[in-house]
């Protein structure tokens, strides 16, 4: 766990350049695992991908300190810790790619909201699908 993490910072960005979606949920690393294992490296790891995102969306309501990207971590974490952080880090990228809709706000909920309608969008039918597999698997 903490070799992934660790994976995870060397790589950056390029951890989620080229992965889709379904990649991001097989072979990720879930937030509340990371959170255990390395509570600052993974706060480290999202704060710093933030902070990146923040640069490159030109909101005019945006986070105005660092306490408040902290905060913002840290509300990531509490409210998704089913979440693989590889999911977080491709909702950042939907997110600076313009699949989701700002009007011109990047605040701690205006990124919640991103993240859920992710979770609604991929994670969530993705779970459906593991668990209807396992399902068909059990001997009844």
């Amino acid at each position: 766990m903490k070799k992934h993490l660790d994976g995870l910072v060397v790589m950056g960005t390029s951890a989620v350049r080229d992965i889709k979606p379904q990649a991001a949920f097989d072979n990720g690393l879930v937030l509340h695992s990371a959170t255990v294992s390395d509570k600052l490296t993974t706060g480290l790891l999202l704060l710093a991908n933030l902070e990146k995102l923040v640069r490159s969306v030109n909101a005019t309501r945006s986070f105005q300190s660092e306490e408040d990207l902290m905060d913002a971590v840290d509300d990531i974490i509490e409210i998704f810790p089913s979440l693989k952080i590889e999911e977080v880090l491709m909702c950042f990228k939907h997110i600076r790619q313009g699949k989701y809709e700002l009007f011109g706000n990047l605040t701690t909920n205006t990124l919640i909201k991103c993240l859920h309608k992710y979770e609604l969008d991929n994670t969530v039918p993705m779970r459906e699908r593991q668990h209807t597999e396992q399902a068909k698997e059990l001997p009844y």
